[in-house]
């Protein structure tokens, strides 16, 4: 479709006034691919030398996009931005917060491997976006477009690795916390000298107890 478009619009990525829009954006792969061609434009790189500020004019000037839900706004947005590898957002900031959890591959089942796909998948996606001679159709395979519907469902369901992670580790926090405020409870227990007091107070008041009947009997006969 990006072909087609520059085929109807001879040098349109050459252009830096150029806009562009997707009006209905879903994951974002169009939006991605504009990008791509007005990022390795070479009127762009002269006008723009600095990668930085080359992306950040397209990004403020060349390219807008709508979303039908919040979600797949959220969707398309984490993939386009995932094109900048300064960002932290996207997969690489996906994979960055991976590393950062060294836990994760205790409390995560299949963690390991989700983080090798994701490299690899960044790994394709950054030769499609800087190399002239790559292109998705030879990289990728549909059991690929396959594995990233299902994680980004995954993510919609907060039950890809991070969330899981973080659900985990939570309960595992608060299951300490309670074990350990039982573990702290203090449960009363009398002294050994309070039992011994109170022994004594017991005995006491059944001597005064036997005087009394005692003293009872003996006025009962003497009357």
């Amino acid at each position: 479709m990006v072909d087609m478009l520059e085929q109807e619009n001879p040098g349109c990525f050459d252009m830096p006034d150029k806009t562009f829009i997707d009006l209905y954006m879903k994951s974002g792969l169009y939006m991605t691919e504009i990008i791509k061609r007005l990022y390795q434009s070479n009127v762009l790189k002269e006008q723009f030398p600095e990668k930085e500020e080359r992306l950040q004019h397209i990004f403020e000037k060349q390219v807008y996009g709508l979303a039908p839900t919040e979600i797949i706004y959220k969707i398309a947005t984490n993939y386009i931005l995932g094109f900048d590898e300064s960002n932290g957002i996207g997969i690489t900031g996906y994979i960055k917060d991976m590393e950062q959890e060294p836990n994760g591959d205790f409390y995560v089942d299949g963690w390991e491997k989700d983080y090798l796909q994701l490299k690899h998948y960044r790994y394709i996606r950054n030769q499609i976006a800087h190399e002239n001679y790559a292109h998705e159709s030879d990289m990728c395979s549909f059991k690929d477009t396959a594995w990233l519907d299902e994680f980004y469902q995954r993510i919609i369901g907060q039950i890809d690795p991070l969330a899981l992670c973080y659900k985990k580790t939570r309960f595992h926090s608060s299951q300490k916390f309670t074990e350990a405020k039982k573990n702290s409870t203090v449960q009363y227990a009398p002294s050994p000298s309070k039992l011994s007091q109170q022994g004594n107070q017991l005995r006491l008041w059944s001597i005064l107890l036997l005087i009394v009947i005692i003293f009872a009997v003996l006025i009962f006969f003497l009357l």
